[in-house]
Formats: C-alpha cells, structure tokens, sequence
C-alpha cells in the first residue's frame, strides 16, 4: 500500500505519518531527507527523533539521490519518507547557485519507483502554498514544482491524508489549496481519504463542506475528520492516531 499526506508546517501530518507506518508490518525504515542548516532545522529533527523513539525504525539518510537508497531497504519492508519538500528542495537548488529545473518531475518519478521497492510508503509533503502570497521567481517555480509532485503522487498512491485550514468564510484557501484539490479529485474516485485541518473561528463548517465534496467525487472518507481550534492538542493527537489507524488498514 502506499500513503500520501499533505498538510502545513505543524499541522501533525508527520505523526500521523508515523501512526499509519507504525501499524503496518515491520521492518520498519525511515528515509530521512531534511539536511539541517539553523535551529529550527534542528529542532524538527530533535522532535522527529523523539516521537520515533522506541518505535523501531532504522533511519537512513536520504537527502539526495534517492534510488541509491533502494538497494538497502529489502523488499518487505515498510518505509515512512518524510519529506518530499526537502528531497525537492536539495535536488532542485544545487551548491554551485544554480536551479534544476527538471528536479519536481524527477523527484515524483523516484518516489514512484520507491513505492514499488518495498511493500508499503508513507509519503509526506508540506503544504506551501495557503497564504496566497507571491514570492521571488524560484520561490514561486519550487512551489509550483512541489504541488507537480503533490498531484502525482495523489493521483498513483492507494492511500490520501490532506490538510487545510479554514480560510476566509469558512472555506478552503483558494490560491493554491483548492486548485490542486481541483486538479486531483478524478483521481481520488474509490480512494481511501483522511482528512485534517485546523480553525480559528467558527464551527468547522469549512471541514464539513470538504467532506461533502470529497464525497461527491468518490472519495471514501476512511472516519471522521479531525479538526481542532487553532493548534492541536492532546484530544487532536489522537485523533489523529486514530485517522492514521483507519487509513492504514
């Protein structure tokens, strides 16, 4: 099987990632991407290696040149990839200054092939593009290149998480979000769906819109979603954990 999560920075995709890898059978293998350059690289870091304590994953580093990862993981094996964003990220902005611009279509192409190494992936990707917001000329071609990725992998894996917020009037962020919503939802017809998401106001009628249309387009939401009033808590977590077990199974 294979799982894609999408979801903003803190939104606890990545410990729904390792809920849904851990109730998978073992071995289990983490496939670490993120190269740390300040604090709050290495805060994540600290924290993931925290959550994963006990866990019994294998970590191995894979920041660059994913295909030579494939021959040291066997072929039963369950791997949590955490995350697409950093993999693109290192491929796409080489140290000699300049961009590679073919690095999303490359980078979602060895992500399908590591599906089909070992027996089941979890997949995690941030969601960049709710503040609808323009950046600089590469900021905004890595964005574009990651929701690339995004749409391909949704549209090949057996499994979808997605989070959002709730925007404006109760409704997804309509920038970015909900166009890559827009560009998947064929392909999410007889999938297993968990969604996630966060409000600041209101009473998540945002979520319940979302559920409706993930409905309409012949999503089979695996349980109810979680939400929580701003930051997740304790009652969220868990949730989650539950969500993570629901689409796991």
């Amino acid at each position: 099987m294979t799982y894609f999560l999408s979801g903003g920075s803190k939104s606890g995709k990545s410990m729904l990632a390792q809920n849904i890898a851990k109730s998978l059978p073992a071995p289990h293998y983490y496939l670490a991407t993120l190269r740390p350059t300040d604090e709050e690289d290495r805060a994540i870091v600290r924290r993931h290696l925290q959550e994963r304590d006990g866990w019994g994953f294998e970590t191995l580093e894979a920041a660059r040149s994913l295909p030579a990862a494939f021959d040291r993981l066997p072929k039963n094996a369950t791997v949590l990839f955490d995350s697409a964003t950093a993999l693109l990220a290192n491929e796409m902005f080489r140290p000699d200054g300049t961009m590679d611009q073919a690095a999303g279509v490359q980078s979602a192409q060895e992500l399908l092939a590591l599906a089909q190494s070992c027996r089941h992936l979890v997949c995690v990707c941030d969601d960049l593009w709710r503040d609808g917001s323009l950046y600089d000329p590469w900021t905004e071609e890595y964005r574009r290149q990651l929701a690339g990725i995004s749409r391909t992998l949704a549209a090949e894996f057996d499994a979808v998480a997605m989070g959002c917020p709730a925007m404006g009037a109760e409704v997804l962020e309509e920038t970015e979000f909900d166009p890559m919503y827009q560009s998947i939802k064929a392909s999410l017809s007889g999938k297993a769906v968990g969604l996630f998401g966060s409000y600041g106001w209101g009473d998540g009628e945002w979520m319940r819109t979302w559920e409706d249309t993930c409905r309409g387009d012949g999503a089979e939401l695996v349980c109810n979603s979680v939400i929580c009033q701003e930051a997740p808590d304790a009652d969220a977590l868990s949730a989650c954990r539950a969500l993570g077990a629901k689409l796991s199974q």
